[in-house]
């Protein structure tokens, strides 16, 4: 089997901010999925991980335990922070 040249799409990207890290912290979750800490994402590393792989596109959504802290007012401007840091990875 051969390879193609066309670049790869990665479905399944997860993605975090600093205020999202934050904002989980603050609501009780030091551990996401039983991880022993938070992990940390930049922008331009995971793109130079992509390249690495071929990869040329991915679908980006914020990691687990996803956005919901059980306090409905600061999920909404939690979202609209979250939005510009994945447009442009895009």
């Amino acid at each position: 089997m051969t390879r193609s040249s066309a670049p790869l799409i990665d479905v399944h990207a997860h993605f975090v901010t600093d205020d999202y890290v934050t904002a989980a912290i603050a609501s009780g979750r030091r551990n996401p999925d039983g991880m022993p800490g938070w992990p940390s994402w930049e922008a331009e590393e995971n793109l130079k991980l992509m390249d690495s792989w071929g990869v040329g596109g991915a679908v980006l959504s914020v990691s687990s335990p996803g956005t919901h802290f059980g306090d409905n007012a600061a999920i909404r401007v939690g979202q609209v922070r979250a939005l510009p840091w994945a447009s442009p990875a895009l």
